[in-house]
């Protein structure tokens, strides 16, 4: 199973979920995790600009 999400702050989105889920659900019982990771995913490039350029800016 894969849970993937598109999210702005994994501190205000992804991480309270997880640790909400960790704590009450009932299917974490047959679950074991093996990984987890957080991914950059660049803004779109505008006229003049460089991938990535918005991260640093």
């Amino acid at each position: 199973m894969f849970f993937l999400a598109y999210v702005r702050d994994p501190r205000t989105h992804f991480i309270p979920v997880q640790t909400r889920m960790a704590k009450v659900d009932a299917l974490m019982e047959y679950l074991q995790v093996t990984g987890s990771a957080l991914f950059v995913v660049p803004p779109g490039v505008g006229p003049g600009e460089h991938v990535g350029q918005a991260l640093f800016a």
